[in-house]
């Protein structure tokens, strides 16, 4: 399985909830379920969590900004610009965040991935917006200067080019590594493989156009492989995980597919790539499955689905199965007759 980084959390809206209201009084002051219920209304609860909330984020973004200092280049997702990313010459985070023209209307959720630095959050319109942010060195504030100048005479594709180019330049621009040097985390940390030994299929497999859709239950630690919450008793959270048959191609998808059903209703949808190794090991699960809940092989059964034909005989079996047929009828013929004979 191809590496992936965990997402060290610093900052996210969605704990805010009346659990964690509650985690964050007791705290201070363990009470009994009826003296918490007794202590807020609901409105209340939610006017207590937003402040809680803008009070976390506020010290978040202090000790942010504090660390990023006055020389930061950011990049925007690419969901956002259909060729790729934008990047942006910003003095600090306040210009990010504050400014008439900050692009980053309301934070989400940051995280550390690596040593990268990841905000997500709104644009002023409310759409969905994902920035990476990283640090200019001495030699790329100079780099910077110049690349200024040359927007200021109006060569705008020369500096789009040139952000592209220094942005993976480590002469020029670093990665914060905020977790690891602000917060004493390990420089690198990564998800759990898959645990391929406890991968099993349950309900029906689903024919989808061209695919074979197989449900896998939870029967291992998610959170430690794909990042997500959904372990813990206070959360209600739940995953569905599938994967996919290709008919045509007779190989395994090259991805997971993943539904995160939030106890408030909401579902994110998440994919887990697969590596050619794991692709691998499933087919033959994938295959011993289907052999249980149809009688067929998956390749068999993927040409049932699809309704492929019969494949032609060829002209060598025809004339096999002619001269076949030729010598039982002639054998027929005199079984017929030696029993004329005898009578």
């Amino acid at each position: 399985m191809a590496r992936i980084p965990k997402q060290r959390v610093i900052f996210d809206a969605e704990k805010y909830d009346l659990d964690y209201l509650r985690e964050t009084r007791d705290s201070y002051s363990p009470m009994t379920d009826a003296e918490f219920e007794d202590s807020i209304s609901y409105d209340m609860g939610e006017d207590d969590l937003l402040d809680l909330m803008e009070m976390d984020w506020r010290s978040n973004e202090k000790a942010l900004d504090a660390f990023l200092g006055k020389s930061i280049l950011v990049r925007y997702s690419p969901v956002n610009y259909d060729d790729g990313f934008v990047q942006f010459n910003l003095n600090d985070l306040d210009d990010l965040l504050h400014t008439h023209t900050s692009p980053l209307h309301r934070v989400d959720k940051v995280w550390d991935e690596d040593g990268h630095l990841f905000f997500s959050g709104k644009w002023p319109d409310n759409s969905p917006l994902l920035v990476e942010v990283r640090k200019l060195t001495d030699d790329g504030e100079q780099a910077m200067d110049g690349i200024l100048a040359a927007s200021r005479s109006g060569d705008f594709d020369a500096v789009r080019g040139t952000f592209h180019a220094i942005w993976d330049d480590p002469a020029l621009v670093s990665t914060p590594r905020y977790a690891e040097l602000a917060l004493g985390m390990p420089a690198e940390e990564a998800l759990a493989p898959l645990p391929l030994d406890l991968i099993t299929f349950d309900d029906e497999i689903v024919d989808n156009g061209d695919k074979l859709n197989f449900y896998i239950p939870v029967t291992f630690n998610c959170d430690a492989v794909f990042g997500t919450d959904v372990c813990s008793l206070d959360n209600d959270d739940y995953l569905n995980i599938y994967v996919d048959y290709d008919m045509v191609t007779g190989a395994v998808a090259a991805h997971l597919d993943i539904s995160l059903n939030r106890a408030d209703g909401g579902i994110d949808e998440l994919s887990y790539p697969l590596d050619d190794a794991e692709r691998i090991a499933l087919l033959p699960k994938m295959d011993s499955y289907c052999r249980h809940e149809t009688g067929k092989g998956i390749a068999e059964y993927a040409k049932e689905v699809m309704g492929e034909p019969e494949q032609p005989v060829s002209l060598k079996a025809a004339v096999r199965e002619s001269r076949e047929a030729s010598v039982a009828l002639a054998g027929d013929d005199t079984h017929e007759n030696i029993g004329q004979d005898a009578r």
